[in-house]
């Protein structure tokens, strides 16, 4: 089995506490192809629309969600890093603009 890495950029985004408690990152301004790739021994690589990354989900993640890692700077330019379980996608064209 060949595990995959997803890459995304987006200039802007926001995180939103959700009436359930739980929290929402909201990237705005993604790029229109993201990169994927594969580690060694394979070592593949190809590039997802938003689109395609939201409509095949199910297939990538079926048996465990994906944790991604947000880099980021505020508003003052001081750089951090955010950690996170991402679950139930929604299409990432509604959330650009």
């Amino acid at each position: 089995m060949v595990t995959a890495l997803f890459a995304l950029h987006s200039d802007r985004g926001y995180i939103k506490r959700t009436e359930r408690g739980n929290y929402k990152l909201i990237l705005k301004d993604l790029d229109q192809k993201h990169i994927w790739f594969t580690d060694r021994p394979d070592r593949l690589q190809g590039s997802l629309t938003s689109e395609e990354i939201t409509e095949g989900w199910d297939s990538y993640f079926s048996d465990d969600s994906p944790n991604s890692v947000v880099s980021f700077q505020d508003k003052t330019a001081i750089s951090s890093v955010l950690s996170l379980s991402n679950t139930n996608p929604t299409s990432m064209k509604k959330e650009q603009g």
